[in-house]
């Protein structure tokens, strides 16, 4: 090992280590590389910074952030939860299985677990609050089912990885909508089981008259994820093209239904800049950061060191889920699937592990990241909501991990949950 290397590894660990976000932790690491190294110059840093940003895929993350923001502003949050109770109000677990529900419909809308939590989030918090629920339990249902968001298409998530690992953004959105389903339905079963005492009773079934009022008013949104899902996979339009589509939808559904003023359509702009800049940084600086690993062969030197255990997909597929989970109790997300695609995509392929296949289950467990405490940011949504400190929800989530790691096991142990649908559609 070089000590241009060693100056590289030490030093990302050691900014890390001492609390500095993860995107300037590889900005660091890979100038000091580039100051030591005797082949490269600091030009480098510039040349590849500029150039991890020229793809299109990458103006579809911010479009995608956008059209969930104004959705979220022009009220259509309010009509799905409307919807989703009307279906399910009734079943043991009350609005616990509502907010299951909603957050499945809402995914095909929202291309992050933020977006979900945030958004969605509130309407079903304040209502598991008013309903008799404690803040910490209507919290923990929260965030557990915004882990949909991400796998359900859209997802800025599968975007960036579909970039970075080049695979078929289309075959990753149908590759996730089983999955998502899955999640969804293992969630709605473990609050029906072991959490369905928790709460008021559930409410009456509701009339069909009554859902069927709720379908119409739920109709327009739930016709979002239909026209830019099924653009993309039909080859109407590109992913870029389809997110453009959906602020577009976004901005017409705000002014049928009148629920946003200019002012919250603007400030809904304004949060998707912030929430988009950051998550393009990371991508800027990982791509610098993968670049150096790469120079070095350190995918490949892992690929062999490995030896045998290429040879068994399930064995790489379990140690690729117990390093994610790990690595997403310290980091964020973005930034976890940006630094290890480069050193996993050669030993993937090695073990014979669907490029898609891995880039969904990667997708969960990053997901399932975000609500793992220490780091876990959908964790410090909830508490601004709730105004519950994180050691307080920390305990309420911990028993929803359980099956949300079931449902990362079923998925990532087999590969058809995730293969079957883009193989039938895009043959």
């Amino acid at each position: 090992m070089s000590v241009a290397f060693t100056v590289f590894v030490l030093s990302f660990f050691v900014f890390l280590g001492i609390g500095v976000p993860i995107a300037f932790c590889m900005g660091i690491a890979s100038v000091a590389y580039l100051l030591l190294a005797e082949t490269a110059n600091l030009t480098i840093v510039f040349s590849r910074m500029a150039s991890a940003l020229q793809s299109y895929l990458y103006v579809a993350v911010a479009f995608f952030v956008l059209a969930s923001n104004l959705m979220n502003t022009a009220g259509i949050s309010a009509r799905i939860f409307e919807f989703a109770g009307t279906l399910v109000g009734h079943v043991r677990g009350g609005l616990a299985q509502v907010n299951v529900l909603a957050s499945v419909i809402f995914s095909g809308m929202s291309g992050t677990a933020l977006g979900d939590a945030a958004g969605l989030g509130r309407i079903e918090i304040r209502a598991m609050v008013d309903a008799g629920y404690k803040p910490e339990f209507a919290a923990a249902v929260t965030i557990a089912s915004a882990v949909i968001g991400p796998v359900i298409p859209p997802s800025m998530v599968m975007i960036i990885y579909a970039e970075l690992a080049e695979v078929s953004l289309a075959a990753l959105f149908l590759g996730g909508v089983i999955p998502g389903l899955i999640i969804g339905a293992i969630l709605s079963l473990y609050i029906y089981v072991a959490a369905g005492r928790q709460g008021p009773p559930p409410s009456p079934r509701a009339a069909w008259r009554t859902r069927a009022v709720a379908f119409r008013r739920a109709f327009l949104p739930i016709l979002s994820p239909v026209i830019v899902v099924g653009g993309i996979v039909g080859g109407y339009i590109t992913p870029t093209e389809a997110s453009i589509i959906a602020v577009a939808y976004a901005l017409v559904l705000a002014a049928v239904y009148r629920a946003a003023s200019w002012r919250e359509l603007l400030g809904a702009v304004r949060e998707s800049a912030l929430g988009t800049a950051m998550p393009l940084f990371v991508v800027t600086t990982a791509l610098l950061f993968s670049w150096i690993v790469t120079v070095e062969r350190v995918p490949y030197l892992l690929v062999d060191s490995l030896g045998g255990i290429v040879d068994n997909w399930i064995a790489v597929i379990l140690v690729i889920n117990l390093l994610l989970l790990l690595m997403g109790m310290v980091l964020e997300g973005i930034g976890i699937m940006i630094l290890v695609i480069p050193i996993l995509k050669p030993i993937a392929l090695a073990a014979g592990i669907d490029l898609v296949h891995l880039g969904v289950f990667m997708t969960i467990n990053i997901m399932i990241g975000m609500i793992t405490p220490p780091i876990g940011l959908s964790l410090f949504v909830a508490s601004d909501i709730t105004g519950k400190p994180i050691t307080v929800l920390t305990k309420a989530i911990v028993p929803f991990l359980l099956p949300l790691i079931g449902a990362l096991l079923l998925i990532s142990l087999v590969p058809e949950l995730v293969t079957w649908l883009p193989g039938l559609l895009l043959r």
